[in-house]
């Protein structure tokens, strides 16, 4: 099992090896929510692998939580056919080698840095959301939602509007078919379409390569099916239930608007 120990340089060889076979079975210890394991699932859905969820609850989590590699979640448990057990931790960490594995990070290492870079640009926009909205204080919210609506998320479409037009046209971040970038700013429009005055901003006449984006995750017969299964529905609520509690007016169907 690969843990966050030190290997030597021949464990190294082997367990690098591991990674490359393409006859594993996958488990997402995560818990109930779609939250930082919405990526990996989607990832592991759309790369039609053999997966399934192991979920943890808040009430069982303390006495687990010291068996974690980093006393965090998520950590994704891959299986060999001969029953050998990667453990990958890091939300981060994991979404790139899934998308690697399953390939959707790019055909060259051009296409790899550009994917990287469109990543980055999102993953600050919800670094923002996250520590000034859904974790910080309550006595900044109303200032700090005023900010993320006015000037963080705005300034971000325009970025990512920009980013896929140099695409030559294709509806992707980059390249002619779904990378990690794809899927990864299509699950943060899950989260934003739904709170109001977003779509002064994110709407077909002035995003509509952003949106057509949106449509190509949205649509695939994959995600869609597993989107539509009672098991997504359930972990969906419990995440529409944190931003609800953020946004009086939180309107969840708006995210769904090619599904």
């Amino acid at each position: 099992m690969l843990q966050h120990t030190h290997h030597t340089p021949a464990d190294s060889e082997r367990l690098s090896e591991l990674t490359k076979r393409t006859d594993s079975t996958f488990e997402l210890h995560y818990f109930r929510s779609v939250g930082q394991g919405g990526v990996i699932r989607s990832l592991l859905v759309l790369g039609k692998a053999n997966w399934k969820d192991r979920f943890e609850t808040m009430d069982s989590w303390p006495a687990v939580k010291p068996s974690t590699p980093y006393g965090t979640l998520p950590v994704l448990y891959e299986t060999t056919a001969d029953g050998e057990v990667l453990q990958i931790a890091e939300r981060d960490v994991i979404e790139r080698y899934l998308a690697k594995k399953l390939g959707f990070f790019g055909k060259n290492e051009w296409e790899e840095i550009q994917i990287n870079t469109a990543l980055s640009l999102a993953k600050a926009v919800m670094i923002a959301f996250f520590t000034t909205i859904l974790i910080g204080p309550e006595s900044a919210l109303p200032e700090n939602k005023k900010k993320f609506l006015a000037e963080i998320l705005p300034n971000y479409v325009k970025q990512a509007e920009g980013f896929i037009q140099r695409n030559n046209g294709n509806p992707f971040f980059v390249g002619k078919k779904i990378s990690l970038a794809d899927v990864m700013v299509s699950s943060m429009l899950d989260l934003f379409l739904g709170i109001e005055g977003v779509d002064q901003f994110i709407n077909q006449k002035d995003t509509p390569l952003l949106l057509k984006v949106k449509e190509t995750i949205d649509t695939n017969p994959e995600l869609r099916a597993y989107r539509n299964s009672e098991i997504y529905g359930e972990l969906n609520q419990a995440s529409m239930r944190m931003l609800t509690k953020k946004f009086e007016t939180y309107d969840p169907s708006k995210a769904r608007v090619f599904s």
